[in-house]
């Protein structure tokens, strides 16, 4: 389905805004301009951005992130995985590849913390600024988008101002953009590293072959996302009639994807209930064709630097 000419994801289809409560329609607008189909630049302006220049970048970065954050862990008595690492390094590592200057990052990680809701709660200006957290996080970042605009680096920020300029709002629409690319890549991520964690204490035999053979750490991580992905669902809108196995889809129809049962689907996966390290990765977590998340790599990188520092290295 999610690679099928006949279906559209529900933020590419224009036709579907209007019935769309706010924040969902500020998103599908957002989603609307990375789509393929859309002729406006920006799928392909931040895939350039996170395939080429900041990836070469932050690798590097990444694990030395990594590597002070689980330094400043091992003398404590008790630890919240989520609150003591994977918020800050998942948090961290979007807020350079933005262009968060390292000063302000501690002021933005507390104010996400304390969003009732999370990002896609103010991604509409008018629902965001009925919160004081979320009026706060708008008015910081149209703060960096002033930063920017005045000098400009080589961040994602940045590029997205350069390519936006024929925006009717500009700024707004920015926004958007920016708080959907902190969802993908610290809540998303972050959710991920949660589960993770969890599945590998339920799997001690999995921790001990991580350690033991390090070369596994690619498929581990694939595998780890299809064994239970932070993406559980996709929505499409069928362009047109279709017929899938025994059922008719009229055009219009709303499709809800179940992206964590495909994981599962045994039609695909060899004992997919197992969790196992060194699956040829086939999964979904990421999306797949058209559809594939946009920072996937950089997902894949991040994912592969926290299991080599927390279950490989400690």
């Amino acid at each position: 389905m999610l690679q099928s000419p006949k279906c559209l994801h529900w933020g590419q289809d224009e036709r579907v805004f209007a019935h769309l409560p706010p924040v969902e329609k500020a998103i599908a607008t957002t989603l609307y301009a990375f789509s393929p189909e859309s002729n406006r630049p920006y799928r392909k302006q931040v895939l350039h951005q996170l395939a080429g220049r900041s990836l070469r970048i932050d690798k590097t970065s990444m694990e030395q992130l990594a590597e002070a954050l689980l330094s400043n862990l091992k003398n404590k008595q008790e630890i919240d995985f989520v609150r003591d690492f994977a918020h800050p390094f998942t948090f961290g590592t979007i807020c350079r590849i933005i262009g968060i200057p390292e000063h302000q990052r501690k002021g933005f990680s507390d104010l996400v913390d304390r969003m009732d809701g999370g990002y896609l709660g103010c991604i509409d200006m008018e629902t965001g600024q009925n919160t004081k957290e979320g009026t706060l996080f708008i008015q910081q970042l149209r703060e960096l988008i002033s930063i920017k605009r005045k000098k400009p680096g080589n961040d994602l920020c940045s590029i997205l101002l350069e390519s936006s300029v024929d925006e009717p709002d500009q700024e707004t629409f920015l926004i958007a953009m920016l708080i959907l690319l902190f969802y993908a890549g610290h809540q998303n991520m972050m959710n991920f590293f949660g589960n993770a964690l969890l599945a590998l204490h339920e799997h001690p035999r999995m921790q001990q072959n991580f350690r033991e053979h390090p070369e596994l750490l690619h498929k581990g991580v694939d595998e780890l996302i299809r064994y239970d992905s932070p993406l559980q669902y996709i929505m499409l809108i069928a362009k047109e009639d279709m017929d899938v196995r025994d059922k008719c889809i009229t055009k219009g129809s709303q499709l809800l994807i179940g992206v964590g049962a495909a994981n599962r689907d045994p039609g695909v996966f060899k004992d997919p209930e197992q969790l196992k390290l060194d699956r040829e990765h086939k999964h979904l977590g990421y999306g797949v064709g058209a559809f594939r998340c946009i920072g996937g790599q950089i997902g894949s990188i991040t994912s592969t630097c926290w299991v080599a520092g927390v279950v490989v290295s400690y």
